[in-house]
Parts: C-alpha cells; structure tokens; sequence
C-alpha cells in the first residue's frame, strides 16, 4: 500500500476496508490540529472551525464535495486494494487544495474511459489464479497487460442497482 494511502487513512479510516472512506469525528482532527492551527492556503479559518465544534460538543459540518447519483455503486476499498489507485487519481491533489474541491466529474464516461485504460496489477491477492490465461500471456509477449474492462469492469451490474 502506498505510503500516502497509510497518512489519508489515519483521517479517512475506512478507505481501505469499506465502500466509503470515512469522515474523522472533530476530536480525529484535533490530535494534529491542536498543533497545526494555520493551513498553508486557508490560514487559521477552516481549522478554527475543528476547535469551535470541538468546544460545542457538536460534530462538525461537513459539505460533501463527491457526489455520485444513489444508483451508481463506487467500493473505495475495491479501488484502492484490488486497483491500487492513489487517492489523487479521483480527487486530484487535496493536499494542496485551499478548500476541497471536485476536480474529475465522475461521470458514467469518465469512469470507463479509466476502466478501458487502466492496466490491472495482478500483483495483489485480489486476483489470485483466477486469470491464469492473462498471466500466461503477459510472459509470453503476447500482450503489454489487462485492462478492468477486460475482466468486466464494463459490466453495468458492476455499477448499477
């Protein structure tokens, strides 16, 4: 697992065992946030925020920024196992982001243009024997690598209630 992935799951707990990420309760925040009281690029607002909720006993109010229709099924653990995508491939470079923002749309055609692009790496026990063949044929010369579309990443079913 990649090193960024390690940090971001401390925050975002469930990226790698869940559908979803995870959002940290305020105290989460506040053991680096007590102190880191000023961001690079949103100063001491956003951060004072954590402290305010934290002193009102009340959660802190979040604003979803990645919105995907309630028919549209996306696993994070799924991608960031079994793909071994970084964070920034769909969210872009939250670190350096003065307020979150979506920067991919997420789209039905952006989610398979990446299927139909994307290389497996088999190299995970995800995959374990089930694609022989493709093995077989990569050492072989007889092709560069699998796409997600070649193993059903097109199947609608994949995506879709």
């Amino acid at each position: 697992m990649p090193a960024r992935i390690k940090s971001i799951e401390y925050c975002h707990s469930g990226v790698t065992e869940s559908k979803r990420s995870g959002i940290p309760s305020a105290n989460l925040c506040l053991n680096c946030h007590n102190v880191i009281k000023e961001g690079t690029n949103t100063g001491t607002a956003e951060i004072a925020k954590i402290h305010k909720a934290v002193e009102e006993g009340k959660a802190i109010q979040w604003v979803k920024v990645h919105n995907l229709p309630d028919h549209v099924y996306y696993n994070h653990a799924q991608h960031v196992n079994a793909g071994k995508l970084d964070c920034t491939e769909c969210h872009g470079d939250v670190a350096n982001m003065g307020r979150l923002q979506q920067v991919n749309d997420l789209s039905m055609g952006w989610c398979l243009d990446c299927h139909r692009k994307k290389f497996i790496d088999f190299d995970n026990e995800y995959y374990g024997d089930q694609f022989q063949k493709y093995h077989d044929e990569i050492a072989k010369g007889m092709r560069k690598g699998v796409t997600v579309s070649e193993i059903g990443g097109e199947n609608c079913a994949k995506c879709h209630y």
